[in-house]
């Protein structure tokens, strides 16, 4: 789902960046699996599109957070497998 939480601008390469990371997602979630931030940062990685180096992945970062604000990535593309919300409650709790 694609909704605008935000306006921002996004440069003629970022937006055909953002196109593209949208056609990689697209093509996983067709075929049911949803795709981490460093899973989807390999895939451009591979295609020699973008550099492997720290900040090459940072950027990655701030971009697809910036587009699934914007409303131009799905809010919900990408998961993080990591993130334990139960944890989170349950230190929240604590404070």
């Amino acid at each position: 789902m694609r909704i605008e939480f935000e306006l921002h601008k996004f440069s003629a390469d970022s937006q055909a960046f953002i196109a593209e990371c949208n056609d990689i997602l697209a093509g996983y979630q067709a075929r049911g699996f949803r795709m981490t931030l460093r899973q989807l940062y390999y895939q451009p990685v591979s295609r020699n599109v973008i550099p492997n180096r720290e900040r090459a992945y940072k950027n990655l970062s701030e971009l697809t957070t910036n587009a699934r604000w914007a409303g131009e990535m799905d809010i919900d593309a990408l998961e993080d497998r990591m993130r334990q919300l139960d944890n989170l409650q349950e230190s929240s709790k604590r404070r």
